[in-house]
């Protein structure tokens, strides 16, 4: 038999008649193949205490403890991307004032995951009277047919004890774990993650299990139909309005990572966007489409992105020849449809492999951006040529950064909310704030996003260690005087491009991996042949 690895996740707050007995009741299962992470939500009484006694020294058990009080669904989804590591885990649901019935739960489950279960929902009892909520009695924790669409989703469906693989988990899209604010939602989280889930793993992959697995206390004063009956219930009526997911394959699911578009600007300078192309298809995989938007003042450079675009360099690429700056990129916006997006610039590189799928989850309506190119080695300014100190760095779950940009110097990159390339936006947030500006290049637009500043959430996040390097070796647009990249020019835009119509790349030997202290630095560069290199 099949040993599976069971990720608990305990969501709590206000809880400390209870929590000691829900973390017992997981202490006594007979199946020891398990950790927890325990989230403790901004309580007000002794849970926290309670929790950090209880799991002492027991290396099974996590702790998260907010700053800030959240919801439960942000705080499963954080507790589910912080604890497991595997597509294979199973993650099993228990409120913090909830508890399991008997120390055989996790061994039955784990026997009920020996055949291709993706899923399971399973029988409770009440606390307050002991009553059995059971398997197809006053429809209750019931199967579901096997053309089940969420239309007809009844309330009680997907019920105590739910348990469900991590790469399922993983294939609902960010936007629909968030209301239309762009905030996650504040109830009826179960129904949320239940229907896609449902829809996704099919009649063949899903099971209802007929065993009392969960004692619901319904004596608690914090339960959703009490506490916000007629928003639960609005919620309810709208996830059962959504879109149908379709049914995937094993494969198609882990491969559903969070994406975003880019939107490419470059100008004159077909070598170094080459450069990017190649680190986006070495480096970064978390993505949907690229947006490529080209200009150029003379003949030889069109050439140099005629070639550009006769490559193949196995990314979704949609080439778009300049018109107008900004319509051209306030074009390029509406046509997104992620939820979230990036710009940027030809002279911008992948160092380090990137994968988004874990910070994202932590995007919330206190963060402004999530960052690529900042990280613990950023000391020194490329723009005032100083060293810069780092911020004060926030609590923040999955091992990222996490700052207030108005805490920081505003002179340097740390205390710079609106940087309009390298920082991930939410689209809709990126549209809206340009949709009245008026400007002809990157520089003018970046120049509005920080006279904009009040407009930013507190928070940036970022990677330990920053994905993206700027190498400014040459000036494009000299139409903003305050713009200081480039200054010295070790390559010429002509230069440049002379070298890729020879058949000349950028070599990404001393690139890829490169330790850099700023966010913006002038490396040498180093040539190949492009023929031989591919």
């Amino acid at each position: 038999m099949v040993k599976n690895n069971f990720k608990i996740v305990v969501p709590v707050f206000n809880s400390e008649k209870w929590i000691k007995k829900c973390l017992d009741s997981i202490k006594y299962q007979t199946y020891k193949n398990y950790k927890v992470v325990v989230i403790n939500d901004y309580s007000n009484d002794r849970t926290a205490e309670i929790i950090e006694r209880e799991i002492k020294n027991d290396t099974r058990f996590n702790f998260i403890d907010n700053t800030v009080k959240k919801c439960a669904l942000e705080n499963t989804v954080i507790g589910i991307h912080s604890i497991c590591k595997s597509d294979e885990d199973i993650i099993v649901i228990l409120d913090g004032d909830d508890w399991l019935p008997s120390n055989d739960v996790l061994e039955y489950l784990n026997g009920a995951y020996q055949d291709d279960t993706w899923i399971t929902w399973g029988q409770f009892k009440l606390l307050s009277t002991n009553k059995i909520c059971k398997f197809k009695e006053e429809n209750w924790c019931i199967d579901v047919d096997k053309d089940f669409h969420r239309i007809h989703m009844l309330r009680y469906y997907f019920s105590h004890l739910r348990t469900y693989k991590y790469f399922l988990f993983k294939g609902i899209k960010e936007e629909d774990l968030r209301d239309s604010k762009g905030n996650y939602y504040t109830t009826a989280g179960d129904v949320v993650v239940a229907a896609p889930m449902i829809e996704m793993a099919g009649h063949k992959h899903r099971k209802c299990l007929d065993k009392i697995m969960y004692v619901y206390n319904n004596t608690s004063s914090l339960n959703d139909m009490r506490v916000c009956p007629a928003k639960q219930l609005a919620i309810y009526s709208e996830i059962r309005h959504k879109p149908k997911y379709k049914q995937y394959n094993k494969q198609e699911i882990i491969a559903n990572d969070i994406n975003i578009d880019i939107l490419v600007w470059t100008k004159d300078r077909a070598c170094q966007a080459d450069l990017l192309l190649r680190s986006i298809k070495d480096n970064f995989k978390s993505y949907n489409k690229i947006y490529f938007r080209y200009d150029y003042s003379t003949e030889a450079f069109k050439q140099g992105y005629a070639k550009l675009i006769s490559k193949d360099y196995g990314l979704n690429i949609e080439f778009i020849e300049r018109t107008d700056f900004e319509k051209d990129t306030k074009g390029i916006l509406a046509s997104m449809k992620t939820t979230f997006m990036v710009a940027i610039c030809d002279d911008d590189v992948f160092v380090i492999p990137t994968n988004l799928e874990d910070i994202m989850h932590f995007y919330t309506k206190d963060v402004a951006a999530v960052s690529m190119r900042m990280g613990e080695h950023i000391t020194y300014c490329y723009g005032t040529n100083k060293p810069t100190p780092l911020p004060k760095f926030y609590p923040c779950e999955g091992n990222f950064l996490k700052w207030k940009w108005s805490e920081a110097d505003p002179a340097t990159d740390w205390g710079y909310p609106g940087a309009v390339n390298i920082h991930i936006y939410r689209t809709q947030w990126y549209r809206d704030m340009i949709k009245d500006f008026t400007f002809d290049n990157p520089n003018e637009l970046e120049f509005l996003f920080n006279t904009n500043r009040d407009k930013f959430a507190p928070y940036i996040l970022s990677f330990k260690t920053g994905r993206i390097l700027n190498i400014p070796v040459n000036q494009v647009q000299t139409v903003c005087p305050t713009n200081p990249f480039g200054i010295k020019f070790s390559y010429t835009k002509e230069d440049l491009n002379s070298r890729w119509l020879n058949g000349e790349i950028i070599d990404t030997k001393n690139i890829y991996g490169y330790k850099n202290k700023g966010v913006n630095e002038e490396i040498s560069l180093l040539f190949v042949n492009g023929d031989k290199h591919e």
